[in-house]
């Protein structure tokens, strides 16, 4: 006969094990990336009879007709490169990312992306990443107004200029390695440009996935910079001693 002890045991164990399955099955059953992307488009205002939609990694270039102001269509995933599509003077960029989305055009052609599974989305992250340069921008543009009004202190801007560009170069530093598998890295990577030496770029690039390093405007880049670093340090090793 087994005792009381023995019998707690096994009742513990058991919740373990049905705590344990339990969270499987949620993981298995919860929300997954497919291998197509259900891009679902609202016009809410005036709608063009048909858009250009091009999907360049798939080779996808094609008019969808537009029917009572809104369309659907499933792309093939594709995490490395923009998709988009062109409606009169409008050009919206997303991205295939294997998770649904909704494209909203307002009336004052107005963008709007809400991705069903936002933990997922690179729309959503995209978007957050856009947002927070915009955001970061408006307020350096604020003290920049601030500090020149007051006269401008040297001392003042270049304290200013020195903060904007450690903020700046961090905030893309981080965008680079949360997204080193996807398109994204690619807009900070263009920007980060702007505050690096070609060997701090370099070193960049050398961690970004396979897929990544393996695009052709990737590529280019990399063999541009490292022709301008060994130009620099063949300049370099040229030069008289001192």
């Amino acid at each position: 006969m087994e005792s009381e002890i023995d019998l707690n045991m096994n009742m513990k164990t058991s919740r373990i094990i049905l705590v344990a399955l339990a969270a499987i099955a949620a993981v298995a059953c919860g929300p997954k990336v497919s291998e197509t992307t259900r891009v679902k488009v609202v016009f809410e205002g005036e709608a063009p009879e048909a858009v250009k939609l091009s999907l360049p990694a798939a080779a996808i270039d094609q008019t969808v007709p537009v029917k009572d102001g809104k369309f659907q269509v499933e792309l093939p995933t594709s995490k490395t490169g923009f998709a988009s599509l062109q409606a009169d003077n409008m050009r919206i960029e997303f991205i295939s990312d294997g998770t649904p989305l909704t494209i909203s055009i307002s009336a004052d052609k107005r963008v709007s992306f809400v991705s069903k599974y936002p933990e997922l989305s690179l729309n959503h992250r995209h978007e957050i990443f856009k947002q927070a340069q915009a955001d970061h921008r408006n307020q350096s543009e604020a003290r920049l107004d601030s500090i020149q009004n007051a006269g401008g202190d040297s001392e003042a801007l270049n304290k200013f200029y020195e903060e904007y560009r450690t903020f700046t170069k961090s905030f893309l530093l981080n965008a680079i390695h949360d997204n080193n598998d996807n398109v994204i890295c690619l807009r900070a990577i263009d920007r980060l440009a702007l505050f690096v030496t070609d060997v701090q770029l370099d070193s960049v690039l050398n961690t970004l996935s396979p897929e990544i390093a393996s695009l052709s405007s990737v590529a280019r880049l990399k063999i541009n910079l490292e022709n301008r670093i060994q130009e620099a340090d063949s300049a370099k090793a040229a030069q008289p001693a001192q």
